[in-house]
């Protein structure tokens, strides 16, 4: 991948990690530790964080050599909390977070920012598929904003943090997520009985 992007470009000066393990069948068999499939556990691992960990490793020496650049990984905010299930994907997501500050750590002096999105509901196919409608009003009751996300919204907060206007920025998890993390869990039921 950063061969074939290095010779069709002439050089690699920005790296986003966006690809994980979360198909329609492992929510299912992504369970709790205790009945974990270990299969679902070690795949995840290796798409999710083993991955992102090869994306950098072999970008960092191509992103070195124009002078440095940005790496932004995609991350989630069930890594930033407990949940009855999708225990694989979350820990997976938590590496990613740990990773981000290394390759920042590591890097930064070098002239390489590395930083991670950590979406909440984004309106996606997959999302509209998964839980259908219900499952966004349930979820869009627990957002702080007035709609859930869209994938635009991600694609302007990677524009962010690959641009100049970001330069001091590194090593930082940002939530991308209408405020859903940053609240008491029962704000939606507390809403409702204050009607």
């Amino acid at each position: 991948m950063v061969e074939a992007t290095v010779d069709h470009f002439g050089g690699l000066d920005i790296l986003y990690n966006n690809a994980a393990a979360l198909g329609p069948a492992a929510p299912g068999r992504d369970m709790d530790i205790a009945s974990m499939d270990v299969e679902v556990w070690d795949r995840t691992m290796a798409v999710n964080l083993r991955g992102v960990m090869l994306g950098c490793k072999h970008a960092i020496p191509a992103i070195l050599s124009r002078g440095g650049g940005s790496i932004v990984n995609t991350t989630s905010g069930s890594a930033q909390r407990g949940d009855l299930s999708i225990s694989a994907y979350a820990v997976s997501k938590g590496g990613v977070d740990t990773l981000t500050k290394y390759v920042a750590a590591q890097y930064g002096k070098r002239s390489i920012r590395c930083n991670a999105i950590a979406p909440g509901l984004i309106l996606t196919h997959g999302v509209k598929s998964f839980g259908g409608e219900e499952y966004v009003r349930m979820l869009e009751e627990h957002h702080l904003t007035p709609r859930v996300g869209q994938p635009e919204d991600i694609a302007q907060t990677v524009l962010y943090l690959v641009s100049p206007a970001s330069e001091f920025v590194t090593g930082q998890i940002l939530n991308v997520d209408g405020g859903i993390l940053s609240h008491a869990a029962p704000i939606a039921d507390i809403r409702r009985m204050a009607r």
